[in-house]
């Protein structure tokens, strides 16, 4: 990478972040292509708590390559923006890391670490593009065109995607049997079909789907009506359900929302 600006296109700029859609042909594997860059703005917050998409990435950072398999668990972390080198993102959809690299997901769920520790082609494949790049532009280019090769050798069963249809469309509100019934498969089924394609069980897949829809619609005044809303029994079913995934209590939530990171443009 001969240099770290980028004049394209983009579909949202922040102090520190700019997202950027891939190209239609690969847009349900990959959500976005995001570059977090230093900037004299000053952070928000110390550490970042950073909400589970169940999906995954990559991330190049100079000579370094990394990847996050798909998370059902909150990750806190330094936030390093104001001073860390430019990192470029390609962040998956639900499943777009199977239909990259074809393996299953399930031993990959809530970890971190190096590219080539998920897969040694790949990391030299990324690395290549990286080094071979004269700037962003070229290099979205060329992700664009191989990540649209890969996905024509790994699909996923139109029963799956059925199954995150149902849970997404419902808020993550629905009974496992029923997403099961509806796509004409044991229960047995769907949840190996799930470590495989997602990552994630079933159950903990539209956990993760409920709880950033309701981050995306809290506020003070609609707490219980979101939590009715939501499927929940009452206020405490909703608490103690926000407080086992993102550590904190709705309220609290809402008093550090700063402190918070969402994937915009997944939910």
């Amino acid at each position: 990478m001969k240099t770290d600006h980028y004049y394209g296109p983009y579909m949202h700029k922040s102090a520190h972040h700019i997202y950027i859609k891939p190209s239609k042909e690969i847009q349900s594997t990959v959500a976005h292509y995001t570059i977090t860059f230093p900037s004299q703005v000053p952070v928000s917050c110390e550490r970042y708590h950073i909400l589970p998409d169940a999906s995954g990435c990559f991330i190049l950072q100079g000579e370094d390559t990394y990847f996050w398999g798909p998370m059902q668990e909150l990750v806190i972390q330094e936030n390093d923006l104001a001073w860390a080198k430019p990192r470029f993102f390609i962040e998956f959809q639900p499943g777009g890391l199977y239909r990259i690299a074809g393996k299953e997901l399930a031993p990959y769920m809530n970890q971190r670490g190096r590219l080539t520790d998920f897969d040694e082609t790949i990391d030299q494949i990324m690395r290549g593009f990286y080094e071979q790049s004269e700037h962003y532009e070229e290099l979205i280019k060329t992700c664009d065109t191989w990540i649209a090769e890969q996905i024509q050798h790994h699909s996923i069963p139109p029963r799956i995607l059925q199954a995150t249809a149902c849970i997404e469309q419902t808020h993550g509100n629905i009974a496992i049997k029923q997403i099961a019934a509806t796509c004409a498969i044991s229960l047995r089924q769907l949840r190996r079909d799930f470590a495989t394609y997602i990552g994630l069980s079933p159950k903990q897949y539209a956990n993760v789907i409920r709880i950033n829809s309701l981050v995306k619609a809290l506020s003070k005044d609609e707490l219980i009506e979101q939590a009715l809303n939501g499927g929940f029994f009452d206020q405490s079913h909703f608490n103690k359900m926000f407080k086992q995934i993102l550590h904190v209590t709705p309220s609290q939530y809402i008093r550090t929302m700063d402190d918070f990171y969402r994937e915009i443009f997944k939910f």
